[in-house]
């Protein structure tokens, strides 16, 4: 790694500087652990190992260490790194403690006089005395753990002067005792990222056990050093380090202690530090906890690994216990059985006000020993009543008290007592009574109280709300569909539910609903369809089929004109009419009529026969009013100028008065009114008529004729 490579060029060029220098043998620079907290940088001289060997006679001879700092600079070749070290800051030292002040800054006052006891010191200048001749780990005991120690020793500095995230170059200068300087370490460290191993251990509470007057309680902590490569690293990582290795775990697993921090009644107390057992295969560390409790006080505690320089995990489950025990905890000891209208009720003593006390369990066992947990009641409820229940069967009820889950106090013999349910009201009738009809069937649903005693719904059917008939029973649903073949589509029925208990007893009626089935009708057929025609209007009958089938409403009728094949639907003016006023048709023309029966429900008959009626069409009118004179061109031929609507024009005919047949000479429109015959001949009498052809193109008879001599 490139960070790895400029520590080494920056350990190499500081050695050779310093031994230039000062002209003198120096010591072997070494690379310095360094452990982060949100506190800052604690920076090791020296490791346990070192100060009880190779250390021991050098920190004897040791005034204290120099501690410099620069900032992280990457460098690649030996130049540039001997000029980096010019970058390089005092920031502090590091030294034995050798005032009260120094004592004051590193322990509160129950710590230190803890300190002292330990290595039976009765002053501070005792301590201090001890502290200055005593560079060994043996010397403290198992205090060396503390970092406090470590620190008074002055074996261990504390750079808090670093800011979230940045990475710093340490270098440590060794100065004897007669002031001479050796460069003594370098370390590198990211500040402030803490220990992130801390966030996946997690303490299980194993154990909890209490008195009126005390508390024990016991977490376990799994752990193994090869726990370490599965934890991922935190993603925050310097630029320069995408992978991370300068976040490492600075402590082993086994060597982790414990922080309980207790409540006492809903009030947190200082937290406590636990040294932890570790049992034989070292992956578990064992943390037990012992305090005092005062009788139903109520007390809380959970437990957060901890590294040395207090790095914090995640904090266990929260243990609760009382201040209680099995021969003082309140209980149950009887219940009172009575059976009310509708059930079995329950009667026991109020359990006393304590907060440990959560409720009331109620459980039931029928004649065939089935269990069934009736619920959990409140801890001031003192009675339940069982409605669930069959009328004379037997039952057997047990009642116990309830207590929080982990403090081990449970009611082990529940309070007893037997019942038996013959009693209960008339039953309540049905509401809300709705009903639908489809093709098939017709669908009813309703409303109802869950009653006890309950045991069926009947439904009854009618036609008729004063005669109704039982047509299904007992129904255990709030619903009911009736399939019956004989419904009709012609009939209304009447539909109503009734409720009856264990005893037979039957409520009223619901509220009634009515419905028609939705199911084809088949009507009959209209027949004898007859016309009469007046005033332009035509009138078409048939046979009223209402007087046969009182379930026919309408009619519905079609027309088309012959030859057509797509008919056009009528219905007369009002539906009670048994015609159809036509004003619709046109002379000339057939008409095909057929009629069908329309049901209330709008089922349709079968159509009847085609009936045909036609209105002959008005004969054409004749032209006996024209006149014929000689002019010069030849024979002129006139009618009056008159313009009529439903003509197309007029056809002359001509023929010799000596003999032969009209011919046809012109043909003109109808808004034109004379004709000039240019081809005749001198010394002939010629005879003429006229015919009118109308707009359908139908040419009428000819008129009278008129003669005349040219």
């Amino acid at each position: 790694m490139k960070n790895i490579v400029t520590l080494i060029l920056l350990i190499s060029c500081w050695a050779t500087a310093s031994l230039h220098a000062q002209r003198a043998p120096i010591e072997t620079p070494r690379v310095l652990k360094v452990a982060s907290s949100k506190a800052g940088n604690y920076i090791y001289l020296t490791g346990r190992d070192e100060v009880e060997g190779k250390d021991t006679a050098i920190l004897h001879a040791t005034d204290h260490f120099i501690i410099k700092r620069m900032p992280f600079v990457l460098i690649t070749d030996s130049t540039k790194a001997k000029a980096a070290l010019k970058n390089f800051k005092t920031i502090g030292k590091a030294e034995k403690a050798n005032s009260d002040k120094v004592l004051k800054e590193l322990f509160n006052e129950n710590d230190l006089t803890d300190v002292k006891r330990f290595l039976d010191k009765k002053t501070n200048k005792e301590l201090l005395d001890f502290v200055d001749k005593h560079v060994k780990a043996s010397d403290y005991g198992f205090l060396y753990s503390l970092i406090e120690i470590r620190m008074m020793m002055g074996q261990v500095y504390l750079d808090t002067e670093v800011k979230d995230g940045e990475v710093m170059y340490y270098q440590v200068i060794r100065v004897d005792k007669n002031k001479k300087e050796y460069p003594w370490g370098v370390a590198l460290a990211q500040s402030k990222v803490g220990n992130y191993a801390l966030s996946y251990l997690k303490p299980k509470v194993t154990a909890l056990q209490s008195t009126d007057s005390s508390v024990n309680i016991t977490w376990k902590l799994k752990i193994s050093e090869a726990m370490v490569n599965t934890f991922p690293k935190p993603i925050t990582r310097a630029s320069f380090d995408p992978k991370g290795d300068l976040l490492m775990v600075p402590f082993p697993l086994s060597a982790l202690s414990g922080r309980v921090v207790p409540t006492r009644e809903g009030k947190t107390i200082p937290g406590i530090k636990l040294i932890p057992s570790i049992n034989r295969t070292l992956d578990t560390l064992t943390f037990n906890y012992s305090g005092t409790v005062g009788k139903d006080e109520q007390f809380a505690a959970y437990l957060m690994a901890e590294d040395e320089i207090y790095n914090q995990g995640v904090h266990s489950d929260t243990a609760v216990v009382f201040g209680v025990e099995a021969r003082s905890i309140p209980l149950i000891y009887g219940v009172r059985v009575s059976e009310i209208e509708n059930g079995i009720c329950l009667a026991w003593d109020k359990l006393p006000n304590k907060s440990y006390v959560t409720g009331v369990e109620v459980t039931r066992y029928d004649s065939q020993d089935t269990m069934v947990p009736l619920g959990v009641l409140s801890a001031s409820d003192t009675t339940y009543t069982d409605y669930a229940i069959k009328v004379g069967e037997h039952y057997r009820y047990h009642v116990r008290a309830l207590f929080i889950h982990g403090i081990g106090i449970t009611q082990e013999a529940p309070a007893q007592g037997v019942g038996t349910y013959t009693k209960f009201s008339k039953p309540l009738p049905p509401y809300n009574l709705e009903v639908s009809s489809n093709v098939k069937n017709v669908s009813l649903s309703w409303k109802g109280a869950d009653e006890p005693g309950f045991y069926g719904y009947f439904v009854y059917r009618g036609t008729s709300p004063k005669k109704m008939y039982l047509i299904a029973g007992p129904v255990k649903e709030k619903k009911y569909t009736d399939t019956s073949e004989s419904l009709s589509g012609r009939s209304q029925y009447y539909y109503a539910v009734r409720n009856q208990n264990l005893r037979q007893d039957t409520s009223m009626y619901s509220n009634i609903v009515t419905v028609i089935p939705i199911k084809k009708i088949d009507v009959i057929a209209p027949d004898n369809i007859q016309f009469y025609y007046v005033n332009g209007k035509l009138r078409v009958m048939w046979d009223d089929t209402r007087t046969q089938d009182n379930a026919i409403e309408t009619f519905l009728i079609q027309r088309r004109k012959k030859g057509e094949t797509e008919y056009v639907t009528m219905k007369p003016k009002e539906a009670g009419n048994a015609f159809l006023v036509d004003s619709l048709i046109q002379r000339g023309t057939t008409y095909q009529y057929r009629v069908a029966s329309v049901a209330f429900t709008g089922d349709m008959s079968a159509y009847s026969d085609i009936t045909e009626y036609s209105l002959e069409k008005p004969k054409i009118e004749t032209v006996n009013e024209f006149y014929v004179r000689n002019i010069t061109a030849g024979v002129e031929v006139s009618i009056p100028e008159i313009i009529y609507s439903n003509r197309k024009g007029y056809t002359i005919y001509r023929r010799n008065a000596t003999g032969g047949d009209f011919v046809k000479v012109h043909t003109m429109p109808s808004d034109t009114f004379v004709f000039t015959d240019e081809k005749i001949e001198k010394g002939q009498t010629y005879i003429y008529a006229i015919s009118i052809t109308e707009n359908d193109g139908k040419e009428g008879e000819m008129g009278l004729s008129r003669s005349v001599e040219k």
